[in-house]
């Protein structure tokens, strides 16, 4: 449910993200939250929004997981919810059903047009402005965010869960610029895929 501080305006508002939760739960899914240790307190505020008998089926991880461990999570996913920021890129890159969602920066430009992947996006008269505006037009009111309707993403969730493209561990096919290495723990343990070379 995050961003990183280029633009916080990149947030799905979280009354979407409460609503997509639980009706993801309500329909016998687990969730985890992921996010990194300075986003933790937003996250704990989404969870700490649920109804008690959504809280126990969703785990907040945020602050929690090395790189390895996310890039574990992600892999291990049956399909991963994200806006646009970096754990998208990994969950397209590992392969996983992924449903993105776009308002800041156009799918064009950082989407995929992939058998897993479906793009949310809602083009108002501002957007994109990520890379157009030192200060997006909006000033915080993400109105292009807010058009993404929680219950057509969580249909669109719901399709890559029952579509039979679940496998875990598939890779997309290779990129030119992009070469894959398994991250292993100290004792073997696989814990992920790492995307480029230089993140090993």
């Amino acid at each position: 449910p995050n961003a990183s501080d280029l633009l916080l305006e990149r947030r799905w508002p979280i009354e979407h993200a409460i609503t997509a939760v639980s009706k993801l739960v309500s329909l016998g899914h687990q969730v985890a939250l992921i996010g990194a240790a300075n986003e933790r307190p937003f996250v704990e505020s989404l969870h700490g929004r649920l109804a008690p008998g959504i809280q126990g089926r969703v785990a907040n991880t945020a602050g929690l997981l090395t790189l390895g461990e996310l890039l574990a999570l992600l892999d291990a996913a049956s399909c991963v919810l994200t806006n646009d920021t970096g754990p998208m890129h990994m969950a397209i890159a590992l392969g996983r059903p992924t449903v993105c969602l776009f308002g800041p920066a156009n799918p064009e430009h950082y989407g995929q047009i992939l058998p897993r992947v479906e793009n949310f996006y809602s083009q108002v008269f501002c957007s994109p402005c990520l890379y157009e505006a030192d200060q997006p037009p909006c000033n915080g009111n993400n109105i292009c965010m807010q058009r993404i309707d929680p219950d057509a993403v969580v249909n669109s969730v719901s399709r890559f869960m029952n579509s039979g493209l679940l496998s875990a561990g598939t890779m997309v096919e290779a990129q030119p610029n992009i070469s894959t290495v398994m991250a292993d723990a100290l004792d073997g343990t696989p814990l992920g895929v790492v995307v480029r070379a230089s993140l090993k």
